[in-house]
């Protein structure tokens, strides 16, 4: 834990982000907010979507690597590309402006049959043969109702 961080500390998974929290969140070391991707601004992004569930590991084992969960039998799902901007605004696209953007489809989710389903988004860089990922984050589903509680539908975890 660095910088007095305590149990409450917000970038665990069941706690809510607050503006205070921000600039630990701001991208680098020292605070400072980056101006750009690592290879500038102009280039063409698109995300990956995927449903993990992290297996069980017998007690003394590590664990494996985490179940892809699939959609009508897609185990990825892929954003459209948006070329030209390290900030791409999918809603902005003629073909995605009346859905608000691009979305990503996860079916109905039983809790039960998933107890620790993560949402993994992934940024990717597209080139001409090959993806550089840009960035990943996961966000928990099912463990502790995080985003599947019926008295606290659809959790705003994004910041204004």
């Amino acid at each position: 834990w660095s910088k007095g961080r305590t149990e409450g500390d917000p970038s665990q998974s069941n706690q809510m982000l607050g503006p205070d929290y921000l600039p630990e969140l701001m991208g680098t070391t020292d605070g400072r907010m980056p101006k750009q991707t690592p290879n500038g601004s102009p280039i063409a992004t698109f995300v990956n979507f995927r449903m993990l569930h992290p297996m069980e590991a017998a007690p003394g084992e590590k664990p494996g690597r985490p179940e892809v969960v699939p959609y009508r039998g897609q185990k990825v799902q892929i954003s459209s590309v948006i070329n030209g901007t390290d900030s791409p605004v999918w809603a902005r696209e003629s073909e995605l402006e009346a859905a608000g953007g691009w979305t990503f489809r996860t079916g109905m989710i039983d809790p039960d049959k998933f107890p620790r389903l993560l949402l993994e988004f992934e940024v990717m860089q597209a080139a001409v043969f090959s993806a550089t990922r840009i960035g990943l984050i996961q966000i928990p589903v099912t463990e502790e109702q995080f985003l599947t509680n019926p008295e606290q539908r659809f959790k705003n975890l994004w910041l204004p």
